[in-house]
């Protein structure tokens, strides 16, 4: 029935290429999602290799071994945890579980504000600058004899400027580092619970283990828990495992490893379909989440091309600046003493040697380099690129290529169509001038569009417009479905129509079929008859067709010529990084559409 395809209609979808919004949580979820993703899953393979076949095992695997509670059954399972499925914890066992596990939270990275500190004081060439002032007090006191008032001047300007470059390094430090609340940025503010038979709702903090828990649709999972009961219950495990399709939860063990099995709920992964109930079994530093939050925070940081040239120049300054300003006392202690007793004294020379040391050093370029950095922050966060390591924008200045997992990643996960193609094509405003118009081509176009297509609008914002109405389904169905409901397609003419065979698309097919019979002629169509719809990735389809709908609802054979436009049209649309679809139909005569067909048969 495809190879016959008579109608080949082309809807372009564009990205929403709107970077994420300039707000501490969204923008702190990148880099650190990345790095979960990594630890999760060699902690994962570790796992499962221990499981298979003997391997050298530390003290850290052999407690993730020992986690069982995957594997038992719901009775078991409330034992394990002295809790009751039916009615959960008493609030008194609850407060003294709470008093003696503490709250659900995950530690905090270690803020090594000392060793901060010490590099803020001591780093680059504020050593030198050390060196040189304790000498110049040396000078002053008790070298100088009279006590000179310009040595001691000599030490405090050092002193200041020290403590300048430092107090400015550490308010950009600090000023950077304000976008990094990431990890708590990832966990909901209150679960629902069951404490002692009645729901209520508390803060996830106060979450202990052996809360029965329930989870529904759209909500993040406060702690790690042992599943009980679904419904249609599916997770976004994306930001520990990377992979966005969501998983269906299930309530017996599906696979040895814990972090593997589907009936175990992980903290921070997202519900995004049906409800359910868990039982918590780890809360904290003790869930998954808080264990690689750890493995993270301790991970070390080499030093970027900038930061290794700067030691280098700062090493060569201070060879160069010590060894003149030790040429300078030999000079004074082998010949100016000897030969000219008062021209000098050890106060004063040891204040020429300094004046040398100093005059090698840079003191600006901390001051400078720091500031530079900075402004080039300011100017990406313009852009909303949010720099969360001033060091970052040196690494990103010499890079050539960025190689980036773009979709819900950089973007908001949003699509939308801006342009068509029946015959010819047209942009979104042109589009209903059509539409009014009663262009043939474009309202087939609309009526195929609202017909095959897996998604649907959430009741609850069935009252708002069209552009904020919440969808269930992929982003380019979703797009699509509001294409099409811009024009009361999906509320007024799907109704006209009885579906009578559907196969969802998939990624190996790269299309979606849908059968449909109209209850009446006017339908979009112009005829009762059943019609196949296919829409999928141009190049799986194309070859399929025989002919092209033209605009004026005329159809003509898909020729070189007609294959070569759309082949051209869709390397144009290609190009600016838009995503093409090829939407096409068929009218079936009586006798080829098989009552109770299947997909098998199909």
């Amino acid at each position: 029935m495809i190879e016959k395809s008579v109608k080949a209609d082309k809807v372009q979808i564009e990205e929403n290429e709107e970077i994420l919004n300039n707000n501490q949580e969204q923008s702190s979820n990148l880099p650190v999602t990345r790095t979960l993703t990594v630890e999760y899953r060699t902690l994962s393979v570790r796992l499962s290799e221990a499981h298979t076949r003997e391997t050298k095992k530390d003290k850290n695997l052999e407690e993730e071994l020992a986690i069982d509670y995957h594997k038992l059954n719901l009775h078991e399972l409330s034992l394990r945890f002295n809790t009751s499925l039916e009615n959960g914890l008493d609030v008194a066992n609850a407060e003294t579980r709470l008093a003696s596990h503490g709250k659900n939270q995950i530690s905090p990275p270690p803020s090594k504000l000392l060793a901060k500190i010490f590099d803020y004081c001591f780093g680059g060439f504020c050593g030198i600058l050390w060196f040189a002032s304790c000498i110049c007090f040396i000078s002053w006191k008790p070298l100088g004899d009279p006590p000179q008032a310009t040595n001691l001047g000599l030490a405090i300007l050092l002193l200041l400027v020290i403590f300048v470059q430092a107090g400015f390094n550490a308010y950009q430090d600090w000023s950077s580092s304000k976008v990094m609340n990431s990890i708590n940025g990832m966990l909901p503010a209150n679960a629902l619970v069951n404490r002692g038979g009645q729901k209520v709702r508390i803060p996830v903090s106060d979450l202990v283990v052996g809360d029965v828990v329930y989870l529904s649709y759209g909500n993040k999972v406060p702690a790690d828990a042992r599943v009980i009961s679904c419904s249609d219950l599916k997770f976004d495990k994306s930001v520990l495992t990377g992979e966005s399709d969501p998983i269906a939860a299930t309530i017996d063990m599906t696979d040895e490893n814990y972090l593997e099995s589907k009936n175990v709920a992980l903290m921070g992964t997202l519900t995004t379909n049906g409800e359910g109930v868990g039982v918590v079994v780890s809360t904290g530093d003790r869930t998954v989440m808080g264990k690689i939050a750890k493995l993270s925070s301790n991970a070390g940081t080499s030093k970027t091309l900038l930061q290794i040239e700067i030691s280098r120049f700062v090493k060569l300054i201070a060879a160069m600046s010590f060894t003149t300003a030790t040429f300078v006392m030999i000079l004074w202690a082998a010949w100016l003493r000897r030969s000219y007793p008062g021209f000098l004294n050890l106060s004063n020379a040891l204040v020429n040697a300094i004046a040398v040391l100093v005059a090698f050093v840079p003191e600006g370029l901390p001051v400078a380099v720091t500031l530079t950095l900075t402004l080039i922050a300011r100017r990406m966060q313009q852009q909303k690129v949010l720099v969360k390591n001033l060091t970052t924008v040196e690494t990103l200045g010499s890079v050539n290529v960025i190689a980036s997992d773009k979709t819900g990643t950089l973007t908001q996960n949003r699509m939308f169509v801006s342009s068509g193609f029946v015959g010819q094509p047209f942009n979104m405003s042109e589009c209903r001038d059509h539409y009014t118009a009663k262009i043939a081509g474009v309202s087939e176009l609309l009526a195929v569009s609202g017909l095959c297509n897996g998604a649907s609008f959430d009741s609850e914002s069935m009252n708002l417009p069209v552009s904020e109405r919440k969808t269930n389904g992929d982003a380019t169905d979703s797009a699509i479905l509001r294409f099409a409901e811009d024009y009361r397609m999906i509320s007024e003419h799907n109704s006209k129509f009885d579906k009578l065979f559907e196969i969802p698309f998939n990624s190996k097919n790269k299309w979606m079929l849908t059968v449909a019979k109209g209850k009446s002629t006017d339908n979009g169509f112009r005829t009762d008859k059943s019609v196949l719809m296919l829409k999928g990735a141009p190049d799986f389809i194309l070859g399929r067709c025989t002919h092209i709908l033209n605009f004026d609802g005329t159809e003509s054979p898909f020729d070189e010529e007609a294959k070569n436009r759309v082949l051209r049209q869709q390397e144009d649309w290609s190009s600016n990084g838009q995503r093409v679809l090829l939407l096409t139909r068929r009218y079936l005569e009586d006798g080829e559409l098989v009552d109770g067909m299947s997909s098998e048969e199909t």
